[in-house]
């Protein structure tokens, strides 16, 4: 049987997957690698995510197009980077050169810790 690469993997859940299904595929698929993947996999139904910009910070996120804004990924913003003393507030940005480069789904808590 022929080994299927991360990458054939990522593209089969996003040709065949949509909405709660892919987001769960791509949960699944996350915990087997447990790595950062590019932002063009992540998922766009409104799913919290950590988002990570460049080398610069990572926080929680989503993304939300309602198609009236150019900046549809929200992400709570933790006051690093440019503007260090604004903290905990939703803050938004684009997809592209200033947007989040990669994601990774949010931790699961157990009670057991």
């Amino acid at each position: 049987m022929a080994e299927i690469t991360r990458d054939e993997i990522l593209r089969i859940l996003q040709e065949h997957c949509v909405g709660a299904v892919q987001s769960a595929a791509f949960d699944v698929f996350a915990r087997l690698v447990d790595e950062w993947r590019p932002i063009q996999c992540a998922p766009l139904d409104g799913t919290h995510i950590l988002l990570a910009f460049g080398q610069d910070r990572v926080c929680e996120g989503w993304y939300d197009d309602n198609g009236l804004e150019p900046r549809p990924w929200k992400f709570v913003d933790t006051g690093t980077g440019e503007n260090p003393t604004a903290k905990g507030f939703i803050n938004s940005s684009r997809d592209g050169v200033y947007g989040p480069s990669q994601w990774m789904p949010m931790p699961v808590w157990s009670r057991s810790l």
